[in-house]
């Protein structure tokens, strides 16, 4: 159960501003017990679920490439050197 002190600085946290103290906690402490009770839900013997759909995903190879552009990269560098970029120094 949640008090107006854990609202209160639950609302500082999240930025926001709550007009009906009163109302806004006995939403979240609903909330609250909603998610409970769905811990008492006995999930023995069932498998981890991911997608609820019986399909297979693509998944394709890694493979690392420059995509062949460097040199057209480098044309329209505003400053490069040694095939890299150059640009301003930010941190001193």
């Amino acid at each position: 159960m949640t008090d107006k002190n854990k609202l209160k600085k639950l609302a500082k946290l999240a930025r926001i501003e709550i007009e009906d103290e009163d109302k806004m906690l006995n939403l979240l402490n609903q909330d609250i017990e909603t998610v409970k009770s769905i811990d008492k839900i006995n999930t023995e013997g069932l498998e981890p679920l991911n997608n609820p759909y019986e399909i297979k995903l693509y998944m394709k190879n890694d493979i690392v490439n420059d995509g062949e552009k460097q040199e057209e990269l480098m044309k329209v560098a505003p400053n490069s050197m040694y095939n890299y970029y150059v640009v301003p120094k930010v941190v001193e």
